[in-house]
């Protein structure tokens, strides 16, 4: 057992090293439909996965705020400020082989312009660059054991990206998973799968693989990679732990009518960071932690209402981002604890 213990942490460890320091910027004209419907449905499972770690019961409360800064392209300087809270669970169900986990969360992301506005100075649009846009996400998920570690997990997810005055209704995506699930006592968890969905602007299906996998080579250290990163949590104490995380991320916002060319429009913001965090205990419910995150890569393109590009911009600069989150459990702990 400890042999095979040892075969597996080394292929997660390569695989989360790979996330964490493999991950290359967005490329040039990269905008794949099927990429994006994979960290979609990675971000649905995640939310879901999240919940579930406290097996049988749990909730989690989350208020988060970050600054990221540093962005240049060309002679424009781009910011960003995003505030959210989320809401994260397990309902209990008569059957401990079974589970429900729901996950909610809002977001404002607010862009600060500084310098020429020449690239965001949007066609048709007669008001500032950009609007603050909401990111709004509700999923949920089912859990049925089968026996022997097995079991299969369902999850669904609709979520709405768009800036403040765009139309809501055409900003909604909506997507669904099936997966396979192994657990092995406390120290490894497996999911395969595949998702479909549907995003902004997409007038049809889009299928995707889905993977997650989370592992614990020793008491205080768990490993965890998917198909948008990895993450390496090592607790120094019952109190505190350290983390290194990296991945992509890839978002689609509705922008309001702009009229001309681009119309009904969207911008695409994709992404990749390396980073490491701390969180602190605080009494029995409540947790903080911090991270500072290093952006490798990010590109902005500006779409038409035909998913047409009008402009795109990369930048290859790094920039600085800065979080925190404020985390509550209330009723934790019904029926036992599946991590931290």
């Amino acid at each position: 057992m400890k042999s095979r213990n040892r075969i597996v942490s080394t292929i997660v460890v390569a695989g989360i090293l790979a996330g964490l320091f493999g991950a290359s910027p967005p490329a040039q004209g990269d905008t794949s439909e099927t990429q994006e419907e994979i960290l979609e449905q990675d971000r649905t499972l995640r939310g879901l996965w999240l919940g579930f770690q406290d097996r049988v019961a749990g909730i989690r409360l989350r208020a988060m705020e970050e600054v990221e800064t540093g962005a240049r392209y060309d002679d424009t300087n781009l910011d960003w400020v995003w505030t959210g809270l989320s809401i994260q669970g397990a309902l209990p169900l008569p059957d401990p082989r079974r589970g429900l986990a729901v996950s909610f969360s809002t977001r404002v992301l607010t862009p600060i312009v500084r310098g020429s506005t020449r690239f965001v100075d949007l066609p048709g649009s007669p008001d500032d660059p950009f609007d603050p846009m909401l990111d709004s996400a509700l999923r949920v998920g089912g859990h049925i054991g089968f026996g022997r570690g097995f079991g299969l997990a369902l999850g669904a997810g609709l979520a709405a990206r768009h800036e403040i005055g765009a139309d809501l209704k055409s900003a909604l995506a909506v997507g669904g998973s099936i997966a396979l699930e192994y657990r092995r006592e406390d120290w490894l968890r497996v999911r395969l799968g595949v998702g479909m969905g549907t995003g902004i602007d997409r007038a049809r299906l889009a299928a995707s693989p889905v993977f997650r996998m989370r592992i614990r080579p020793r008491p205080d250290l768990w490993l965890e990679v998917g198909a948008s990163g990895g993450r390496i949590e090592w607790a120094i104490s019952p109190r505190l732990e350290l983390s290194l995380f990296g991945g992509i991320d890839s978002r689609r916002y509705r922008l309001d009518e702009r009229g001309g060319r681009l119309g009904a429009g969207s911008i695409e913001i994709e992404k990749s960071e390396v980073g490491m965090g701390i969180r602190a205990r605080v009494g029995r419910t409540l947790r903080v932690r911090g991270e500072t995150a290093v952006v490798l890569g990010r590109r902005i393109s500006i779409l038409d209402e035909d998913r047409r590009s009008v402009d795109a911009r990369d930048t290859r600069e790094p920039s600085v981002a800065l979080r925190i989150f404020i985390e509550w459990r209330p009723f934790r702990g019904f029926g036992g604890s599946q991590g931290t």
